[in-house]
């Protein structure tokens, strides 16, 4: 485990506000998708490409980009993963 010694300040120092940020999940299952706590109806089976506020879901990437991905699905992004050698 990770010591958090660096997020304290250090002898001398004044503390000062750290900004937080929110964690929140992606989630494929059940033709339905789900960011954080906002849920709607999957627009592909795979859960490839799925639109959300300008960027585009990758669930193999677990991460969104701003383009879609060329890949029609999760099938053939793995096929080509696997010829190529990776993505």
């Amino acid at each position: 485990m990770a010591d958090f010694a660096l997020a304290r300040p250090m002898q001398g120092e004044r503390e000062t506000e750290v900004s937080t940020m929110a964690v929140w999940n992606v989630n494929h299952s059940d033709g339905k998708m789900r960011f954080g706590s906002y849920t709607r109806k999957a627009t592909t089976p795979s859960g490839c490409n799925e639109p959300f506020k300008n960027a585009y879901w990758c669930p193999k990437r677990k991460w969104f980009s701003k383009e879609p991905c060329p890949f029609s699905n999760r099938f053939e992004c793995m096929s080509f993963a696997r010829l190529c050698g990776g993505v």
